[in-house]
């Protein structure tokens, strides 16, 4: 071989010499390089940032990932400023449209009867069905593991036969693999399956989106909305969520051992096609969603025969092609190391390791075998339902009216709130321990959301603790073998010059170490178990919010006692009593009340009286009091307290801070009016009445807030975050102790009033409804230490 052939077989990257004419009669190296001359009259290429060969003339790896993430970068801003206009058109076209809508009123009458439940009947039948799907799970799931270990007995007995006899360990993969995976991204049975159903979804579905735009006219629109937590089961969506999680631990295992033929092209090459495997894994689950989505005869059973197709193969495929402790061959020519040993020399070669690989797939296969049973069991009750026309109504309004229904949450929730519910309390110190971690309650129920991000959370969390045990455990061994040798030469360095004693391999340890491998499964575990106990304080705190929120006020929720339950009715029944007695009153005075004109004739002797009747100011009179509506304090921000009929609110704190107190009603329409007395307080001037939104942050103070409007006590208004002074500056217009003020919503005119009745006056001010949007809420503020407000 010549120096020139040598020279052309040696591929360095960046610099190469080649024996050619100099660069001054020679330029090979073209625009993606530099030629330069060296001592022995010969050129080389010194090439360009990605750029690389002997002639620059192959891109680098730097190159391909410069290109990749360019291309990255202008999609993504291409997104986000293509969102940016569609929120804007959007927002513009809503405008528009509750602009035309204002004074138009729709009411949906809903027309549905429904079979009478007696009141000691169960309803059994969703019982069975639960404990047949449950029963059904579970056989699946068991026969899935025995033809499991049919499939891989066999292989596990081929690989310690070789480890036995200290030959290559690992399995060769069936010839089916091959054909069934191109490519490590996607699965060609499956992937174009999935991709099909989707499409045949696409094309018999007629979608109308929420706002009553028509993104697509006629036979063809998107499968599912985005929202489709709301309108799915929640117990199949969080059982697909976990099937995303355990294959995602896969994709993070995969990148994280390097176990990718893509490794030579960069950082970003690899995390793309990682994304890539993501959006595949969402479309072999997209037509699960769509078909229970959709929820006819005809979707369930396409998904119902693509989901057993699917749960076929990835038996097939967890049996035959991969495996989490077992090397294929193929997995043995890339890496050259063989992790197998590792694991025979430390399980054993007996049947400990196959035991391992089959409880860890337990999880895997139940979520497979309820998704499995649930689908035919979705389309046997569609089937035998198909008569019945319910599809008048919205997945919202059925979920309402079956809500009155006695084993709904919210028939438990009244139950419980009655103490119609007997709850048992537990003796044992261990359940109290376990109820002052979590409570389980039936009469509350989490969102999709919450459901499938908790639960996607616990398997993955299961995943990556038993993987990391199983496969570290035997590292932890070595470690301290090693250790331990250590330790025994250093001992045998500094101890007495025997040499009988050093010499002799089988002497045990002067200073044996203690077990690392138990400690570090003790550590383990109880950190994965802080963990879940964590989450599931979490959880508890998310329900003690969402109720709080229901409640309406910022008071911590008290455990579920009966007494104090039976105390709150009896006090709610009490208040209901005295409102019917003041409606009742205001009726009366509504019908009674006359507006009287006294005259006097001074001309007779006798000196006559005569009552003459206003009747227009009579009818005005009734008008003003048929606008009065009843409404209480709701929400408070500070340090405000309300007594027991949220009729009366009282500041607390100092005189430093502010307290906000907004009604519970939310006013969008006709004309409202709410009378509120002053009957404490030392700085008037600081009151405050006005309106605000039902998305208006109460944290933020008033005067910065764009969402309030309203007027203080010192004859000035707040607008949208601005300060305007009233023209009048009279004393006497100024708020004062005892006064009663007449706050009305005209939601009509887009308009607030405020009357003051011991002043006579009336101010009015417009309101601008993209600052303050309906619906409407009072909004009242306090700033002294015991100012007092009332609703009368």
């Amino acid at each position: 071989m010549t120096a020139q052939d040598q020279l052309d077989s040696i591929n360095i990257p960046g610099t190469s010499v080649i024996l050619r004419p100099s660069c001054s009669t020679y330029n090979p190296c073209g625009r993606n390089g530099y030629c330069r001359d060296n001592l022995n009259d010969e050129w080389t290429c010194q090439c360009k940032f990605w750029w690389n060969g002997t002639l620059c003339n192959h891109m680098s790896n730097s190159g391909w990932q410069v290109i990749s993430l360019s291309i990255l970068l202008f999609l993504l801003i291409l997104v986000f400023y293509g969102l940016i206009i569609f929120r804007a058109i959007n927002q513009k076209c809503k405008q528009q449209k509750n602009a035309s809508d204002q004074h138009r009123q729709t009411t949906v009458t809903i027309k549905r009867k429904f079979s009478p439940i007696p009141r000691a009947v169960k309803d059994t039948s969703r019982r069975i069905l639960s404990w047949i799907i449950a029963i059904a799970t579970l056989l699946l799931a068991v026969s899935t593991l025995i033809v499991k270990w049919t499939i891989i007995k066999p292989i596990h007995e081929d690989i310690v036969d070789k480890f036995k006899k200290n030959e290559p360990v690992f399995f060769k993969q069936h010839y089916f693999c091959r054909i069934m995976e191109l490519r490590t991204e996607f699965n060609i049975v499956t992937f174009p399956l999935a991709c099909f159903i989707i499409l045949i979804f696409t094309i018999i579905t007629r979608r109308v989106s929420t706002h009553g735009i028509k993104y697509s006219r006629g036979f063809i629109g998107i499968p599912i909305p985005l929202d489709f937590f709301a309108h799915v089961k929640r117990t199949l969506v969080a059982v697909i969520f976990a099937i995303f999680a355990d294959e995602l631990l896969g994709i993070a295992n995969d990148v994280l051992n390097a176990n990718n033929p893509s490794t030579s092209k960069g950082v970003i090459m690899i995390y793309l096609l990682q994304l890539l495997k993501v959006f595949v894994i969402g479309f072999r689950c997209y037509p699960t969603l769509a078909a229970v989505y959709i929820d006819n005869w005809f979707s369930l059973l396409c998904a119902t025969l693509y989901i057993w197709l699917d749960f076929s193969i990835t038996i097939f495929n967890n049996g035959l092609c991969k495996h989490d402790y077992y090397q294929s061959e193929i997995d043995f020519n890339k890496s050259g190391a063989n992790s197998t040993i590792k694991y025979l020399t430390y399980y054993g070669a007996g049947s400990k390791l196959l035991l391992i690989q089959l409880l860890t797939d337990i999880p895997r296969y139940l979520c497979l075998a309820y998704i499995s049973v649930k689908l035919p069991a979705l389309l046997f009750k569609r089937i035998r339902h198909r008569h019945t026309n319910d599809r008048t109504l919205t997945r919202e309004q059925r979920t309402l009216l079956y809500s009155s229904l006695l084993h709904s949450v919210e028939a438990q929730y009244v139950k419980r709130l009655l103490g119609m519910n007997n709850t048992n309390v537990p003796t044992s110190r261990f359940s109290q321990i376990i109820r002052f971690i979590y409570e389980w309650r039936d009469d509350f129920r989490f969102s999709s959301r919450v459901v499938c991000v908790y639960t996607a959370a616990f398997l993955l969390i299961f995943f990556l603790t038993t993987q990391l045990c199983v496969r570290l455990t035997p590292t932890i061994n070595q470690v301290q073998e090693i250790c331990q040798r250590l330790v025994d030469f250093m001992s045998a360095v500094t101890s007495a010059s025997d040499d009988d004693l050093k010499n002799n391999e089988n002497q045990p340890s002067d200073f044996p170490l203690p077990n690392f491998v138990r400690p570090f499964l003790v550590a383990f575990i109880t950190a994965a178990c802080i963990i879940i106990i964590q989450l599931l304080v979490m959880l508890a705190g998310i329900r003690r919010n969402l109720l709080q929120a229901y409640r309406g006020d910022d008071s911590e929720i008290p455990r579920r006692v009966s007494s104090a339950n039976v105390n709150y009715v009896t006090g709610t029944f009490h208040f209901a009593e005295e409102w019917r007695t003041q409606l009742s009153e205001l009726r009366n005075n509504i019908d009674s009340a006359i507006s009287c004109n006294l005259i006097k004739d001074k001309r007779s002797p006798i000196y006559i009286i005569k009552i003459e009747a206003d009747n227009a100011v009579n009818q005005i009179l009734k008008k003003q009091l048929s606008y009065k509506v009843d409404d209480r304090f709701c929400l408070i921000r500070g340090p405000v307290q309300l007594d027991c009929n949220a009729m009366r609110s009282i500041y607390v704190g100092d005189d430093d801070g502010y307290g906000r107190i907004r009604g519970q009603q939310k006013y969008s329409q006709s004309r409202s009016m709410l009378r509120f007395k002053i009957e404490k307080t030392r700085s008037p001037q600081a009151l405050f009445f006005g309106i605000t939104t039902s998305n208006a942050n109460l944290d933020q103070r008033l005067w910065s807030d764009p969402a309030t409007i309203g007027w203080c006590g010192d004859n000035s208004i707040w607008v949208h975050g601005y300060h305007d002074n009233i023209k009048s500056q009279s004393v006497d217009d100024r708020f004062q102790f005892g006064d009663i003020l007449q706050l009305t919503l005209n939601c009509d005119r887009n308009q607030i009033e405020l009357y003051n009745e011991r002043t006579d006056k009336t101010h009015i001010q417009c309101v601008d409804l993209k600052e303050t949007p309906f619906p409407w809420h009072f909004l009242v503020g306090l700033f002294s230490n015991g100012d007092c407000v009332t609703i009368v």
